[in-house]
């Protein structure tokens, strides 16, 4: 798992490179399951680089803000060679900013989370900040509703890292 340290420096990067769904295709077939090509085509939408690792279900992702995170396909018929797939995660890790202890960050976060549905964030058990995007095929969904949520999430991660900055900042 790559992470990066959220420090005032780390946050501004995290920012830039706002997510752009207009390049993609408008007109996309539905999908029930995902692929690892559809995986890629959902990832690359944003301007991310996508790298498949030798596991067909890992990918390993740099957004266009330079941010490394790791992607997954999940809940396979067939995990060997990730075939019909219907889930895609995909988590960013931060290290806890020093300037913050635990208890501060976990209200932070609380906080945050109430107003939000499209980033599932929560500390890990090294206290690092995790923000996840969870992309389900329920059937009727296409490339391009993926692309849109995982567009969305770029989004509410470069608003965390604004918040918790300002909030840094602040003391």
């Amino acid at each position: 798992m790559r992470k990066i340290a959220l420090t005032l420096a780390a946050a501004a990067p995290i920012m830039l490179g706002q997510a752009s769904v207009a390049s993609a295709q408008a007109s996309l077939p539905q999908i029930d399951f995902l692929s690892p090509t559809d995986a890629e085509r959902i990832l690359r939408s944003t301007g991310a680089k996508v790298t498949r690792a030798e596991d067909p279900s890992h990918f390993l992702v740099v957004l266009p803000s330079g941010a490394k995170a790791d992607a997954q396909l999940q809940n396979c018929e067939d995990r060997k060679s990730a075939s019909n797939c219907r889930t895609l995660s995909v988590i960013l890790t931060l290290a806890k900013p020093k300037e913050m202890n635990r208890a501060a960050l976990l209200d932070f976060i609380n906080e945050f989370n109430q107003h939000t549905v499209s980033v599932i964030i929560y500390l890990d058990e090294k206290n690092d900040v995790v923000l996840r995007f969870v992309f389900i095929t329920t059937g009727n969904e296409t490339i391009m509703s993926g692309a849109q949520k995982f567009a969305i999430w770029r989004q509410e991660i470069g608003r965390f890292a604004s918040e918790i900055s300002q909030k840094l900042k602040g003391k």
